[in-house]
């Protein structure tokens, strides 16, 4: 598939307008950010995916009201870690109440640690059940008055500092109450600089398929910069769904899980596309690799020597944020995902689940290593 160059092309008014969100990201190409996940988009994996070429990276979410009453943020300061590098990253917070919001947002953007933050992002989409009882996450689609008040909250706060705030959405909160343009309208009037859509309902939680069409329905009734989040697993699918929805750019979630290589692929796919585009051509070859899933691609083009220095590099900075211990287990989600696609990866994936040390998890890696370059 050959990519429009002129298909979501940014408004003017969102380039030149000061702090306009698009402007973070001039001469980009594809505006592709790593969604936030919780367990997944710690600091080490965020600096990797931004090297890789992440448009942004996102924290996993944070409480608001945890911020509030640990204000030393010795149980939250882990999850607030800045990305490394100079792409735009952004903290991510739940809650129900404004005045956690207020209160969050200014003690974040007013601490020398967490100030280089450039957005604020407000979580009204997170399913688990814990988050929602609250009245937080995807419950903020139930109550638009509130998730307006607590967005205008966090956009005063925020705009003291020069920060921007945005808001990831559900389609609604079940397929009876599909409200997303209605949310996103609120929030664009509360002062929100870019809306982000998961295309699915909180019923749903991550299963069944995403509704484009939700997306495209909200890129009817706002200005305000529009992402698109929801099976993005190819390049095809990210093109189709700039061409479905005229979006601004996408996040990415979880075929990022254990591929941070995906980002260099998008944006290898780009420059091709770009210079095809130019050409009025397109090889068998390239239409090929479009329609091939990122993790497919990965296996295919992503060297071993390189997949071998990302995952060690990620396991020494968790080691460097958390000590051996705890960054161990915490790896063996992120290796669940890492260890996938290859003859072996099953029977590796199992023993490095069980490995205790460092030195034992490299070992693993590198013999890890050694079977993708025999699938390759």
């Amino acid at each position: 598939m050959v990519m429009n160059q002129d298909m979501r092309a940014p408004r003017a008014d969102e380039c030149t307008s000061a702090g306009g969100f698009l402007s973070l990201f001039q001469g980009q190409g594809h505006i592709v950010g790593l969604a936030p996940m919780a367990g997944f988009t710690d600091a080490p994996y965020r600096s990797i995916c931004a090297d890789e070429g992440a448009s942004f990276t996102v924290t996993e979410l944070v409480s608001a009201r945890g911020i509030r009453y640990d204000q030393k943020l010795k149980r939250t300061g882990r999850y607030l870690i800045p990305t490394k590098g100079d792409r735009p990253w952004g903290i991510q917070l739940f809650g129900f109440d404004p005045a956690d919001f207020s209160y969050a947002v200014t003690r974040l953007l007013s601490d020398p640690e967490y100030a280089s933050a450039s957005f604020i992002d407000i979580n009204m989409g997170c399913p688990v059940p814990k988050v929602v009882r609250d009245g937080a996450g995807a419950a903020l689609m139930k109550t638009p008055d509130l998730a307006g008040e607590i967005v205008a909250a966090s956009v005063e706060a925020a705009s003291s500092f020069g920060k921007l705030v945005t808001v990831k959405i559900r389609s609604g909160f079940d397929a009876e109450n599909i409200n997303a343009p209605e949310i996103a309208r609120i929030a664009e009037k509360a002062g929100a600089s870019a809306v982000t859509v998961h295309a699915r309902t909180r019923d749903q939680y991550y299963t069944g398929c995403a509704d484009w069409q939700v997306i495209r329905r909200v890129r009817d009734a706002i200005r305000i910069p529009l992402f698109g989040n929801g099976d993005i697993n190819s390049y095809n699918d990210l093109v189709r769904m700039g061409e479905e929805t005229q979006c601004d750019g996408f996040q990415v979630g979880r075929a990022a899980r254990g591929n941070p290589f995906l980002f260099a692929l998008i944006r290898k796919e780009y420059q091709e596309g770009v210079k095809i585009h130019a050409a009025h051509c397109e090889t068998p070859e390239q239409k090929s690799n479009h329609a091939l899933t990122f993790s497919e691609q990965t296996i295919l083009e992503v060297s071993s020597e390189h997949w071998l220095n990302i995952t060690t590099r990620h396991l020494n900075d968790m080691i460097g944020c958390l000590g051996e211990y705890t960054a161990i287990r915490e790896m063996r989600a992120h290796f669940a995902y890492y260890f996938r696609g290859f003859y072996g990866a099953s029977g590796l994936r199992g023993r490095i689940m069980q490995s205790e040390t460092r030195d034992g998890v490299i070992a693993i890696l590198e013999e890890a290593a050694q079977l993708r370059d025999a699938a390759r």
